[in-house]
C-alpha cells in the first residue's frame, strides 16, 4: 500500500508535465544522468526546462521522470542528452519517509560534449541538488557555475 502512495505522490508533483524529449542530432549533445550517486535516499523526481530560461520563465518544463533505488515502480536512473551549449534549468524533489522536500531550481550550461550527474541529496533535514561533471577518465566535480532560480520551485 505504501508503494501505491508514493506512485500517486509523485505523479502529483510532476505537475503532470510532459515528458521530455530531445532527438539527438549530434554525438556532441551532452548527456544528462539523472540518480545515479546519491544511493537509497528516497524516491527523486526531475524536471528540466531547456533553452528559453534567460526570461526566467518558469512555464514549460518537462518531466524527466521519478528515479529510485528502493522502489521498483521506478527506474534507479534516467539518462537524456540535451541540445549542446544550451542552457538547462533543473527542478526536482525527494520524498522519503513521509516527507517531501524541494532543493530549488538550478541553471547552468552543459558543454558540448560533457557527461553530467544530477541527483538530490540529504544532509540532516535538507535536501540539496547535485549538478556534478564527469570527465573522461571518470573524475567527478561539481559544478561551480549555475544559477538558482527560486521562483520557479513551485511544481
Amino acid at each position: 500500500m505504501r508503494n501505491y502512495k508514493i506512485v500517486i505522490l509523485a505523479i502529483l508533483l510532476s505537475g503532470c508535465v510532459a515528458p521530455y524529449s530531445y532527438k539527438s542530432i549530434s554525438n556532441n549533445d551532452p548527456e544528462i544522468v539523472f540518480g545515479e550517486r546519491m544511493g537509497d535516499v528516497g524516491n527523486r523526481g526531475f524536471n528540466v526546462k531547456v533553452n528559453d530560461i534567460s526570461a526566467r520563465d518558469c512555464k514549460d518544463f518537462t518531466n524527466v521522470g521519478v528515479v529510485s533505488n528502493n522502489n521498483k515502480y521506478f527506474d534507479k536512473t534516467k539518462t537524456i542528452r540535451t541540445p549542446a551549449g544550451k542552457a538547462i534549468a533543473i527542478r526536482s524533489y525527494l520524498t522519503f519517509a513521509g516527507a517531501t522536500c524541494q532543493p530549488g531550481v538550478k541553471m547552468f550550461t552543459p558543454k558540448t560534449d560533457g557527461k553530467y550527474s544530477v541527483d538530490i541529496g540529504l544532509t540532516g533535514n535538507i535536501c540539496f541538488l547535485s549538478i556534478a561533471e564527469i570527465d573522461r577518465s571518470g573524475k567527478i566535480e561539481e559544478v561551480k557555475e549555475y544559477t538558482v532560480l527560486p521562483e520557479c520551485n513551485k511544481f
